[in-house]
């Protein structure tokens, strides 16, 4: 699902003599890749599409990247090439370290529309927080701004990136770029992607790609844009580009006494990293995706008198707005928290102001550590199976890994033919908690892809059946699984293997005693090279997917199993679908 949707992807187009960069319009459909040709065999992030329009079979490999929600990186032998038989073109699926080295042709994807029509998601929060002035040059020193009284800011929107260009070597100019996504490289380097705003950019590109290293020491910030909507056209490093920038933050004003003479420090439990959070000491800070707002909070004092984490803080925000308010802690696990932030901000400082009608019960925000260090099982075990309430031609399977407790799948796939698998995903559990009601919440982490995601449940018949409900990413309340949810069945279940296990597997996971369920099909042997519905898998060598299947792929060379298009395109992910099972995991 993440996949499917409408792309603009760059072209080349010759004009009065020289090159231009236009953009066209491709789609990632659950089956095919218009034109490059339909789904014929899928392996992890490699991908054989194969073209019969042109008399023939016509394949090639693509190694595709979800690198933000916006953004898809591609890279293959290239569109000029293409094989008939399916071992040569096996042979030019890229790998990791052929990527790395730039051996491979890239092509850069943005995404303009979800396959259904829905428009773009703008609340990406830019990687370049708070103002900024700038040195700049270009095109090998061509244009410059050696001073620097250019500005460059993400305010008040955090999405947005204002670029004003003053005493240059060129005209003065404002320019916006929403920015569209940002990820980690090879090499530990940091990547962006903006889209500008101009109307009348026909002579240069929409999109760009960029490389950006913050100094921790000064806080500046380095950048370099690529020549193009590439990430490797004159793109090397962040200080070295088509266009490369050296931001100097602005100086931060004092703060206020309270927040001089304060001796507070927020508790150990929390510190660390959290996927939208950063706690150091005394000063938590978060971006708030409602508000598009980046957050600094300043521990002033906890709360006495009461048995809840709860801190009168000290809030600025990227574009220097000041506040005191409360903050409210709750430790779920060791690896999920959940907050709030009180509701009544105030200029002035109260000792008041974590008083309990600031807070909603109801209203959390729900964090999960980016580095657990510990090992949390997945409430239910085994196998289980359901039919989606909404839609009943639809069959989902909740599967966990018997080596290792902590990871989970979920397949959903057509009732009448198993083989045709519309969605997979695989989750790492980093823990759950009960709340009234006999609710559990389990707060989850996406090992296929980056991502955090809540489930309810309720288990019932000492697990022999479940109630399940996709809860969002911040653990939504007041939904009963018992009425909203799926209900799954077990049909396998685990040895007592303890919670003190290996991350690689020591032995394979137990194939059902007696399979009578036509819902009922165990995992193959390789995730990985799909396989049809009528091939033949011995149960009891069934072995789930694990962290070690990766490293195992280096060592695998056995035949390619048959695999159906459907279920081999971008992790099988439904298009017409996908807004029946949204809520369902």
């Amino acid at each position: 699902m993440e996949y499917l949707g409408t792309y603009l992807i760059q072209t080349e187009t010759e004009a009065f003599g020289h090159t231009a960069a236009t953009f066209s319009e491709i789609s990632i459909e659950p089956d095919a890749i218009p034109p490059w040709g339909k789904c014929f065999r899928k392996r992890g992030n490699n991908v054989i599409l194969k073209d019969t329009t042109i008399g023939g079979d016509c394949m090639r490999c693509f190694h595709l990247t979800l690198k933000a929600p916006n953004v898809i990186q591609i890279h293959t032998e290239g569109l000029g090439k293409c094989y008939t038989k399916e071992e040569g073109v096996k042979a030019t699926c890229p790998d990791d370290r052929a990527i790395n080295e730039r051996k491979f042709k890239e092509i850069m994807l943005y995404r303009k529309q979800e396959l259904n029509g829905n428009v773009i998601s703008e609340h990406v929060f830019c990687p370049i927080s708070g103002k900024f002035r700038f040195t700049y040059t270009a095109r090998n020193g061509e244009f410059r701004c050696d001073q620097t009284l250019s500005e460059v800011s993400n305010c008040p929107s955090s999405n947005t990136l204002g670029v004003k260009f003053r005493q240059c070597s060129f005209p003065d100019m404002d320019v916006s770029f929403r920015c569209l996504g940002d990820w980690e490289g090879s090499n530990n380097d940091n990547y962006l992607a903006l889209m500008d705003l101009r109307t009348d950019s026909e002579e240069r590109s929409k999109f760009r790609c960029g490389m950006y290293r913050v100094d921790p020491l000064t806080g500046r910030v380095f950048v370099s844009l690529s020549a193009d909507s590439t990430c490797q056209n004159q793109l090397r490093s962040p200080t070295d580009g088509y266009e490369s920038l050296i931001l100097t933050p602005f100086p931060e004003k004092s703060p206020p006494g309270p927040v001089l003479h304060a001796h507070c420090r927020f508790p150990d439990w929390v510190q660390g990293k959290w996927e939208g959070m950063q706690v150091q000491g005394n000063i938590i800070v978060y971006k708030d995706h409602s508000r598009l707002q980046r957050y600094s909070l300043t521990c002033l004092r906890r709360e006495n008198g009461i048995s809840e984490d709860r801190f009168i803080v000290f809030s600025s925000t990227h574009c220097g707005e000041e506040s005191y308010n409360c903050v409210w802690l709750k430790r779920r696990s060791l690896n999920v928290m959940e907050f709030q932030i009180g509701s009544q901000p105030s200029h002035l400082y109260s000792d008041t102001l974590c008083h309990d009608l600031q807070f909603n019960d109801d209203t959390w925000t729900t964090q999960g550590r980016v580095k657990s260090n510990q090992m949390f099982p997945c409430p239910i075990t085994g196998d289980y199976t359901g039919i989606l309430p909404e839609n009943p031609g639809l069959c989902a399977k909740v599967a966990s890994d018997c080596n290792n407790p902590d990871v989970m799948f979920y397949t959903v796939s057509n009732c009448e033919n198993k083989s045709q698998i519309f969605e997979e995903r695989e989750y790492r559990c980093l823990g759950s908690w009960e709340e009234p009601g006999g609710v559990t919440f389990t707060y989850t982490q996406r090992r296929e892809m980056d991502g955090f995601q809540c489930f309810s449940g309720k288990v019932l018949q000492s697990g022999k059946e479940a109630y399940i409900k996709e809860a969002g990413h911040s653990c939504i309340r007041g939904e009963d699984p018992l009425i909203y949810g799926m209900q799954i069945t077990k049909h396998a279940s685990c040895p007592d293997l303890g919670l003190s296990v290996s991350h690689v597997p020591k032995y394979p996971t137990l194939g059902p005693d007696n399979v009578e369920d036509p819902l009922y099909r165990p995992v193959p042997n390789d995730p990985y090279w799909y396989q049809k519905e009528n091939d033949n898998v011995n149960s009891r060598d069934r072995k789930s997917p694990t962290r070690s299947t990766k490293e195992e792929e280096h060592n695998l060379n056995s035949a390619i199993l048959p695999a159906n298009c459907i279920l081999s395109l971008l992790l099988c992910v439904l298009c017409s679908c996908a807004m029946h099972f949204r809520r369902i995991a």
